[in-house]
């Protein structure tokens, strides 16, 4: 259905240096149409305007199609951060802008 979302993104300041990638999804039905490579590329080019050298971003051990997207778009692993160095399955990746 046209005008209808089938994704989101949003970014955070984590500090002066970095952003975090917060709540990246897209529906189910909608994936693997390039959808997900739109949303990110604007995502880091508003994280370039507003002068982050790098963004963050934390996906669950299980959420293998995440951590290859990731990979695939230049996100290399980092020891986890901030909330998410409690958690054991947390993966966190970085990307230098």
């Amino acid at each position: 259905m046209e005008g209808t979302p089938v994704g989101c993104g949003a970014i955070r300041e984590l500090d002066e240096q970095s952003a975090e990638l917060k709540r990246f999804f897209v529906e189910p039905e909608y994936r693997n149409r390039g959808i997900a490579g739109l949303i990110l590329n604007q995502l880091e080019n508003e994280a370039r305007h507003r002068k982050y050298n790098f963004i963050k971003l934390e996906t669950g051990d299980r959420q293998n199609e995440a951590v290859s997207f990731y990979k695939k778009n230049g996100y290399y692993h980092i020891a986890s951060f901030r909330e998410y160095t409690s958690c054991p399955s947390s993966l966190c990746f970085e990307k230098k802008l």
